[in-house]
């Protein structure tokens, strides 16, 4: 698989689990019943999507640094302007000479 597919792959699984988070909630409820379909308990347990979109995210903000898609690695980036004659001052020099 090439690089450009497993960043869209990524970005595809940080979508689907938000959408689940905010389908299901952070918490899931399990009730549990007894052959006769009486409740015996109920148990909460944290919503398995919500791990799936941490990583996922912090994979997607990873590959965002990586192409400076961040304002800090934005400041990290060593670009040299190159240094431009404006034209007013060309014409400038060339009336004095």
């Amino acid at each position: 698989m090439t690089p450009a597919v497993l960043d869209l792959r990524t970005a595809c699984v940080y979508v689907i689990a938000a959408d689940e988070v905010d389908r299901l909630g952070l918490v899931l409820e399990d009730t549990r019943y007894d052959k006769e379909g009486n409740v015996i308990g109920t148990t909460y347990k944290a919503n398995p999507a919500l791990q799936t979109r941490a990583d996922s995210w912090r994979r997607v903000n990873l590959m965002l640094q990586q192409f400076g898609m961040t304002p800090s690695s934005r400041a990290k980036l060593k670009v040299e302007k190159a240094e431009e004659e404006d034209e007013f001052e060309k014409l400038m020099k060339a009336g004095r000479a």
